[in-house]
């Protein structure tokens, strides 16, 4: 039989399956690539199919809004929730555990095609307006409202989640169940469940600890809220290449805050002691010894637990990085950031003693401006969010924090 290959030139531009057609224009086969499967546990890939929607709009300069992502099982979920257009196509086996009694929560905003007509999800894509939920649905509709754990403690007492850039947001919703949507001074910031907890989540616009639009925001949310914890995941530049690699995930034991210098006329003194992380959050970081994260390059994701430079700097200078690692070298750093201190302070001043920072490693803090930047702050991102849903996804792992009335 004549089979119409994929031209390999063209293979850079398939990022889940490759449909191998017949010389009759039927589908006779498809092959999966290195992105089939999601991330939780079944790989046959490494990174999931959410991972393959990101760097596919990475590459075409598309935002993930104005993606569109057809699925037809749960393992679509986590890339269904960070595309702009959601599509469930055709799930109506009797034996699909979507529409079972433990189904997992669709992703919010999906569309729902239960025929087995294509040409519904072009109509849908072209005129979103003319398709309702309900279209076409079942006589008997599936309860997708069900969430076979239900989530911890008080949902007026959640964990408090933050991000500060587009890949580490994205990289968090891919694991976040959003529920509804709440405003602090304009703000929007999210509720949900993250793993097994109840959980609040903001993005800030800003990095750093200073700006109003970010960290100051977030420390009047952590008063109106106050959180079982608060934990702030994303990326972070490594100290040493030799050692470390991209996705790699740095957890903070302590953070050194170096904006706080007293010059002299030789040299200089950072003024700021350490700032230990919270006891329960850091217990629960450390046991990182069942996680298996598995890069581009074959290799795993290694969680590297310790002091953490922060700053209001975005640093990309080597001469610099390394006058940071000589003036705290007793404290032995294993990477930097810029909003750790914000997230203390909130913390500190609304009585909150629990936080953490959980970042990947996406560059060595110099040379960011490389042409594989968004890659690397993609794979970075995704290593420390599967991190922190490993984390929250054991049971009872937070029960005592949970019940524990401030």
């Amino acid at each position: 039989m004549f089979v119409l290959w994929v031209r390999l030139s063209f293979d850079g531009n398939i990022f889940i399956n490759k449909l191998i057609f017949g010389s009759d224009g039927k589908l006779i086969d498809i092959r999966p690539t290195s992105y089939d499967w999601d991330d939780d546990g079944k790989i046959r890939g490494v990174q999931g199919k959410n991972t393959g929607l990101r760097e596919l709009c990475v590459k075409y300069g598309v935002p993930l809004e104005d993606s569109v992502f057809v699925g037809d099982d749960d393992n679509d979920f986590k890339a269904m929730r960070i595309a702009g257009t959601k599509i469930l196509y055709h799930s109506c086996d009797p034996n699909d555990k979507i529409l079972g009694d433990g189904c997992r929560e669709l992703p919010t905003g999906v569309k729902v095609i239960m025929e087995n007509d294509l040409m519904k999800v072009v109509d849908l894509i072209l005129r979103p307006t003319n398709f309702t939920q309900n279209d076409k649905l079942p006589d008997k509709k599936p309860n997708f409202t069900q969430i076979k754990n239900k989530p911890k403690g008080n949902s007026a007492r959640p964990f408090l989640f933050v991000t500060a850039n587009a890949h580490e947001r994205d990289a968090f919703h891919a694991h976040f169940v959003h529920t509804q949507d709440n405003y602090i001074m304009g703000k929007r910031y999210e509720l949900g469940t993250f793993g097994k907890y109840a959980t609040a989540y903001i993005h800030i616009e800003k990095q750093g600890p200073n700006d109003p639009e970010a960290i100051p925001l977030v420390s009047k949310l952590i008063g109106k809220l106050n959180p079982v914890a608060v934990v702030m995941v994303g990326i972070a530049f490594g100290v040493n290449d030799n050692v470390q690699k991209i996705g790699d995930v740095l957890v903070s034991e302590h953070i050194l805050p170096y904006d706080y210098e007293k010059i002299r006329a030789d040299n200089s003194e950072y003024r700021n002691f350490p700032k230990e992380a919270g006891f329960q959050l850091l217990n629960a970081f450390r046991d990182y010894y069942r996680w298996k994260y598995d890069l581009h390059d074959s290799q795993t994701s290694n969680v590297w637990v310790g002091a953490v430079l922060t700053g209001s700097k975005l640093i990309d200078n080597y001469k610099f990085r390394e006058k940071l690692l000589k003036a705290f070298h007793k404290n032995n750093p294993i990477g930097g950031e810029m909003e750790a201190y914000g997230i203390y302070s909130g913390c500190k001043f609304y009585g909150v003693p629990e936080w953490i920072i959980v970042k990947g490693i996406c560059d060595w803090g110099y040379n960011k401006g490389n042409s594989d930047k968004d890659k690397h702050q993609i794979i970075a991102a995704n290593a420390a969010a599967d991190y922190c849903l490993h984390v929250f996804n054991r049971n009872g792992v937070f029960d005592d924090l949970v019940t524990n009335k401030r």
